[in-house]
């Protein structure tokens, strides 16, 4: 029954209160003044998905804080060490910027403060141009926002709430996380998300699916990230009907993000599966994307569920399938499982590099 706790840090104005104020109402003082805070204040907070959370300011840091001030504001600020969350708030007006971000690490590690997800938020949007690029490589996520304008608070919170729920994950056992859902490229943080993901203690591997059609211009993104493996959904080669199905035209720059995630894999980088429905539309094109198998793809065929839309569907076997495929390639032969007992079932075909699954509705 433990709530959450997500601490807020930062140099000394930076907008930590104006930040609490902002995100949970609670009327505190917020002034441009040295330690305006001086006693740690807790407000609870409830997030995107309904999830409570309780959310604490600290005293501001300073550059050299003295001994005596880091004993006597211990209490406030040993709320970092105890917290699940750590929100670094940074003024991105203030040309010392990059000085006061060191402070705060540094006076972070003389508190013990260590193996926290660090969510840094570069405040003051509303003060710059927005035009010079910001980093913070010692942080886990970072967003920008304007705590005093509301800029940047949704995606910060949801940011929070992912990897709170992934790390929750991690310590259950959960290994592999993979980023699908809709087309996880549109957004436009993925590689920072997967990067951060990849960082959880106890998470190994860290994939994504997608239709592809962003991934030529965001793989080199992603593998910067660390990301492990890409699976990329295509249920035609068909040009018409590719468009009839996904209602734009779209196929070469499909295919454009499928080969530049080939060469990926064929260097090592990440591991390649193509994914296709059987759907009652597309028998004509099991055989030519079975056919990328011969090049090391791993291509897989996946029955459709029979409930919810699923069920109203026209979807066919995999029995059916893999009756077509031997039909063109002659019997299938065995080959390497998944390691680590995956969903799909393999096979290969004589000449083939790669493989082809199957993966059962039931």
């Amino acid at each position: 029954s433990h709530t959450p706790v997500a601490a807020i840090v930062g140099y000394t104005n930076a907008g930590k209160s104006t930040l609490l104020n902002t995100l949970t109402g609670a009327g505190i003082l917020a002034e441009d003044k040295l330690f305006a805070t001086l006693d740690p204040t807790t407000r609870n907070l409830r997030l995107p998905s309904g999830q409570e959370i309780l959310v604490t300011d600290t005293v501001g840091f300073i550059r050299k804080l003295p001994h005596h001030l880091i004993d006597a504001f211990r209490s406030t600020l040993e709320e970092a060490k105890y917290a699940d969350l750590i929100f670094h708030v940074v003024d991105v007006s203030n040309p010392n910027m990059d000085e006061q971000m060191y402070t705060v690490y540094e006076t972070l590690e003389n508190l013990g403060v260590r193996d926290k997800t660090i969510i840094t938020a570069f405040n003051k949007q509303d003060k710059v141009s927005g035009e010079e690029v910001i980093r913070d490589f010692r942080a886990d996520y970072t967003v920008d926002i304007s705590a005093k304008t509301g800029a940047g608070i949704q995606e910060l919170l949801e940011a929070a709430e992912l990897l709170r729920l992934a790390g929750l994950l991690a310590e259950l056992g959960i290994r592999r996380i993979r980023l699908t859902g809709g087309e996880p490229l549109v957004r436009r943080d993925l590689p920072e998300l997967a990067a951060a993901l990849k960082r959880l203690p106890g998470v190994e591997w860290v994939g994504v699916t997608t239709n592809g059609l962003l991934l030529e211009e965001h793989l080199p993104a992603l593998l910067a990230a660390g990301i492990d493996g890409v699976n990329v959904s295509l249920n035609t080669l068909d040009r018409a009907q590719y468009a009839a199905l996904t209602r734009r035209d779209a196929l070469d720059q499909a295919l454009s993000g499928l080969e530049a995630a080939r060469r990926a894999a064929a260097a090592g980088a990440l591991a390649l599966k193509v994914n296709c429905v059987l759907a009652g539309d597309n028998e004509s094109q099991w055989v030519p994307l079975a056919e990328l198998a011969r090049e090391g793809m791993d291509v897989r065929f996946i029955e459709l569920m029979p409930i919810g839309l699923g069920g109203a569907l026209s979807g066919r076997t995999q029995a059916q399938a893999l009756e077509r495929l031997e039909a063109a390639f002659g019997p299938p032969l065995p080959c390497g499982q998944e390691a680590r007992g995956g969903p799909g079932r393999y096979v290969t075909f004589a000449g083939f590099r790669g493989r082809v699954g199957f993966i059962s509705a039931m």
